[in-house]
């Protein structure tokens, strides 16, 4: 990236870090919002003070030091150091083995008879609306790339911007605990739609004023619901199709976030610069997640519909 001069050696560096970016930070997800807050802080005022190019460059030595440090922490097994996984004492592994034994010889796990399978997933136009819904909630996140930029349009310097990025990533740590609450209280589904929702009310807040100090509370509340893709949509998917043959289906599924990942940062950069503002960005985004919202309500909706039949 830092010796890139052309949009073709942009795109092939953009590809590689694509393929091996989720594989090296999808076990610390939660974490990255904090990441993205020290980075928010600390490379706009680099860039400003040493060049682009620099600022990639420091980003590579970032990158450098969380592998280096983090090969240290690669432990496979607890057995590799000589102890024993967390409550776990030789009586229960011994008790364990001896249950595990028994139920190889007897009924398999047995799972509802309306959990979806493989190729009933497939089959059914539930699985594609749940698909368009992520497609669109994951595309729209993409925006977060696009805060600074926003910002700056707004009247904020390149430091401001960066720093309201920063405070906000702060809250998306905060959040994803909360989606999870809500979530476990309400269910996947119901904490869905409230964080569709939020989300659309954010965008509303950008579409709505040009006030600084409105517009960092909209930030704050745009925050709020960034961590879905991330956080929600296994959930989701595990409560509206079943856990049957859960891995395979979302194997598939997951496909949906990355796609509108891809999409999203193309889409919303290319109306900026179309128009040279983002008043049309914020417009596409708001109709995108009304689709979201309800492409999900009309899964939701068919899928209780397919249960209540069952039945």
């Amino acid at each position: 990236m830092a010796n890139g001069r052309s949009l073709l050696a942009f795109y092939s560096a953009a590809i590689v870090i694509g393929i091996f970016m989720m594989s090296s930070t999808s076990i610390v997800a939660a974490m990255i919002g904090l990441s993205t807050a020290i980075t928010s802080a600390v490379v706009p005022s680099f860039i400003q003070n040493y060049g682009w190019e620099k600022g990639f460059l420091l980003l590579g030595a970032m990158y450098a030091v969380a592998l280096f440090l983090g090969a240290f922490l690669l432990i496979e097994k607890p057995a590799d150091v000589g102890m024993l996984p967390y409550g776990v004492t030789q009586d229960s592994l011994a008790a364990a083995a001896e249950q595990a034994a028994n139920e190889a010889s007897s009924a398999n796990i047995k799972h509802k008879d309306t959990d979806m399978t493989y190729v009933q997933a497939l089959r059914s136009p539930v699985f594609y609306l749940l698909a368009v819904a992520f497609v669109c909630f994951a595309m729209i996140s993409t925006f977060t790339q696009q805060i600074p930029i926003f910002f700056t349009t707004k009247g904020a310097t390149d430091v401001q911007a960066g720093m309201i990025l920063s405070i906000a990533s702060i809250v998306m740590i905060a959040s994803k605990v909360v989606m999870g609450l809500v979530s476990d209280k309400l269910g996947a589904t119901k904490a869905f739609y409230i964080f569709t929702a939020i989300y659309i009310f954010a965008f509303c807040i950008f579409a709505a004023t040009d006030n600084i100090k409105i517009l960092i509370g909209g930030a704050m509340i745009y925050a709020v619901s960034t961590g879905v893709p991330a956080v929600m949509n296994q959930l989701v998917t595990l409560e509206v199709l079943g856990k049957k043959e859960f891995t395979a289906v979302w194997g598939i599924l997951s496909i949906a976030a990355s796609l509108g990942l891809a999409l999203g940062g193309p889409l919303l950069g290319y109306f900026y610069d179309a128009t040279g503002n983002y008043n049309t960005t914020i417009i596409v985004s708001i109709v995108f997640m009304i689709v979201c919202l309800a492409s999900f309500f009309f899964a939701v909706t068919l899928r209780n519909r397919e249960l209540k039949k069952a039945k």
